[in-house]
């Protein structure tokens, strides 16, 4: 993957330069939208015409009724087992993978910890959760995540093939010679798909009980 060199000047109160690279990869990563590709699929599914009235249609339903949607019209109209498998492990894995790992890295908190040189995460999505069988519950408020650069333009270019692969799995329902060549020819890679054994999520790790960060940028 190419390297991105970005020169620019910065406010210390706006973003620390060593972050810079980190706010271009979300920039990229807000860009490669799965949202609207997601909907013009519902259109071209559901059989309606792709005009500008469906499309404002497919926006009064949640992504989430969208993409249960699109889910139902594999099952119940495509004619190949196949197909409807790749279109099922690549509609799971957008929801279940892709689209929190999106929505966490845009709205999260991002810093640059000058001690250790490296750039953080804070995530301060707000979990209940048991550690282990009779222990009581307990809160997790936030949590803080190293971030390599190439992890987020690993994210984007994710994001991009699976939108790309949303393309292709459309011409189940009017090529479907078609889509069944093109899937042969470029699986996308799924490279966050969590490991069996129950290791990490890639997303982070080394959760610390944070101090306010000096340097960051939040959205």
């Amino acid at each position: 993957m190419g390297k991105s060199k970005i020169e620019l000047e910065f406010h210390d109160d706006v973003l620390h330069p060593s972050l810079a690279s980190h706010a271009l990869a979300v920039g990229a990563l807000c860009h490669a939208s799965l949202e609207i590709t997601m909907r013009m699929m519902f259109l071209a599914v559901s059989g309606m015409p792709r005009d500008s009235t469906s499309f404002a249609i497919a926006h009064t339903f949640d992504f989430s009724d969208i993409l249960m949607a699109n889910k139902v019209a594999f099952v119940e109209n495509c004619q190949d087992t196949s197909v409807i498998g790749e279109a099922l492990s690549c509609l799971n894995y957008i929801d279940n993978i892709l689209r929190p790992r999106r929505n966490r890295f845009v709205h999260d908190l991002w810093n640059f910890d000058e001690n250790s040189e490296r750039a953080e995460r804070f995530d301060f999505s707000v979990k209940i959760q048991k550690a282990q069988s009779h222990k009581p519950l307990s809160t997790t408020m936030v949590q803080i995540h190293p971030m390599e650069i190439d992890e987020l333009w690993t994210t984007v270019k994710e994001v991009r093939e699976h939108g790309a692969l949303l393309h292709t799995l459309q011409l189940a329902f009017s090529d479907l010679d078609n889509a069944r060549e093109r899937l042969r020819k470029s699986p996308p890679q799924r490279r966050f798909l969590p490991s069996p054994r129950g290791k990490r999520d890639p997303s982070g790790s080394d959760e610390q009980v944070p101090s306010p960060p000096p340097e960051s940028f939040a959205t």
